[in-house]
């Protein structure tokens, strides 16, 4: 916090005599609880600032929390879970490099946290051959950085037909430690998890995830996003982009346990649309925007899949509504709603609501 702190008196003593802007957004999302995806909703709170250092540097700085919410302990569950507080900042440099060329180098960092959820273990007795349930406590430990370099070229003429196109490579580093820290039967008898375990072996119908989290064994997942964009602006007001994500793994993504509970808070899917709740092999993002003068709105829609194994299918849309009041103050509310189908196929839906302001001095 002290760096963050000191970084933005850096950039406001810099930029007093050329200028800045300082968003703050808030937030609430939704989402369903299920076996593959052991969280509740959460609250959030983005506080970002951009300052002019000269005509061709800009530096922005983002302070993110999150207050992930408890998730509910199934019927007959005496095993209870805690909110978790997760925090996130970035900050990156863009470079004018010409009228036309712009890069950018930024870095995120994501502390680490500690989070209890509450869940159901469905698994077939070795002894009865029935199925049977077992109410489990899923202790995670989490933390996240990132470094990501951006390319973008814009044609930045005033025709009625004008284009972009850019480009960018972001590499990740997320660290999990996930447990089932208790185990028992709706009766409060003791299970081990290497009573669970055996039975998964011998079913072969057991989550990676789950099983990774029964064998509480550390693990960290290194990974490549690439991304490609294009823009194009007609008669001046309309703006359509397309985008692509492509990600690449240094390690098994499959051990990556409960992926949305450790990523919540630290990773979204491209554009904010919520949190992803397994690894994602690429996404897709389209969007289109007008402006009315002082007034403005877009929408969009994504599209992708997570890696094999680990989930199936999400999707997503949304929509953002701006208004400018003044040249300096700003105000937008946006909405989005994904769909995610996990790995056993069950569909999880999930919702963000957010408020923000926008001041340029």
């Amino acid at each position: 916090m002290r760096h963050l702190v000191a970084a933005l008196a850096i950039g406001f003593a810099a930029s007093a005599a050329r200028g800045g802007s300082i968003t703050d957004e808030i937030g609430v999302g939704t989402t369903d609880t299920t076996p593959q995806n052991p969280r509740s909703g959460n609250m959030t709170n983005n506080l970002g600032a951009s300052f002019d250092l000269s005509d061709r540097f800009v530096f922005h700085a983002d302070l993110s929390l999150a207050l992930e919410g408890a998730t509910k302990p199934p019927k007959g569950s005496r095993l209870g879970s805690s909110a978790s507080t997760v925090a996130a900042f970035s900050g990156s440099l863009d470079f004018d490099a010409s009228d036309t060329v712009s890069l950018s180098l930024g870095l995120d960092v994501s502390p680490t946290s500690t989070q209890l959820s509450s869940s159901q273990i469905t698994y077939k007795d070795n002894i009865t051959g029935g199925q049977t349930v077992a109410n489990d406590q899923l202790r995670t430990v989490s933390s996240n950085s990132a470094i990501d370099f951006t390319a973008s070229y814009d044609t930045a003429g005033d025709s009625n037909l004008e284009w972009g196109l850019n480009g960018g490579l972001t590499g990740n580093h997320y660290n999990t430690d996930q447990r089932i820290a208790r185990l028992e039967t709706a009766t409060g008898a003791v299970v081990t998890t290497q009573q669970v375990e055996t039975a998964c072996q011998i079913s072969g119908k057991c989550s990676r995830a789950l099983l990774s989290a029964l064998r509480a064994k550390p693990g960290s997942l290194d990974s490549l996003k690439f991304s490609v964009g294009g823009l194009i602006t007609a008669y001046r007001d309309t703006d359509m982009v397309l985008n692509v994500d492509y990600y690449g793994y240094n390690q098994d993504p499959t051990t990556a346990g409960f992926f949305s509970v450790g990523a919540a808070g630290r990773t979204s899917i491209s554009g904010g649309n919520g949190i992803p709740i397994a690894p994602l092999h690429f996404l897709t993002r389209a969007e289109i925007g007008h402006r009315w003068g002082d007034f403005s709105a877009k929408v969009w829609g994504t599209a992708g899949h997570y890696v094999d194994q680990t989930g199936q299918a999400t999707r997503g849309i949304g929509t953002k509504i701006q208004y400018k009041f003044t040249k300096t103050f700003r105000l937008w509310a946006s909405t989005g709603l994904q769909r995610d189908t996990d790995v056993t196929g069950y569909t999880t839906s999930s919702a963000s609501y957010a408020l923000g302001a926008g001041y340029r001095f």
